[in-house]
């Protein structure tokens, strides 16, 4: 299984235009972003941990728990649930939101739709700030 979601992380990297991209030996893969947030996507067994990474320096408790809210199940309805945490501290501070897809024919099209269910997350949980 793990060859095949190999194999579902370079065809979504060639999708992006990154040629060579691809789980490393510790079965990770990260893109950075721009506005300093990143995409992270780790092999766990028979599933991929899609994750966004959005900086979020000296973020508010207020804005922590909202989050935590937003991520409850019965407040957004996503292909697959989300976890929130949070990574660093003081301004380099970044929310961290993932979730975990597996079946059998996992490929890069599930890649990106988690990606963008995740992105919407974000935008949503951003607007409410």
């Amino acid at each position: 299984m793990m060859q095949d979601i190999s194999h579902a992380v370079a065809h979504f990297g060639e999708s992006l235009g990154l040629q060579d991209f691809g789980l490393g030996a510790d079965g990770h893969a990260r893109i950075n972003l721009r506005n300093g947030g990143a995409i992270g996507l780790e092999a766990s067994g028979d599933a991929l941990l899609v994750s966004r990474v959005v900086p979020a320096p000296f973020i508010a408790p207020k804005s922590v728990l909202a989050a935590l809210q937003a991520s409850h199940a019965r407040h957004y309805a996503a292909r697959a649930p989300v976890a929130v945490g949070l990574s660093g501290q003081g301004d380099g501070t970044a929310l961290v939101v993932s979730c975990l897809i597996s079946h059998p024919n996992l490929g890069a099209a599930d890649i990106a739709q988690a990606l963008d269910g995740l992105t919407s997350w974000v935008r949503a949980w951003q607007s409410s700030q």
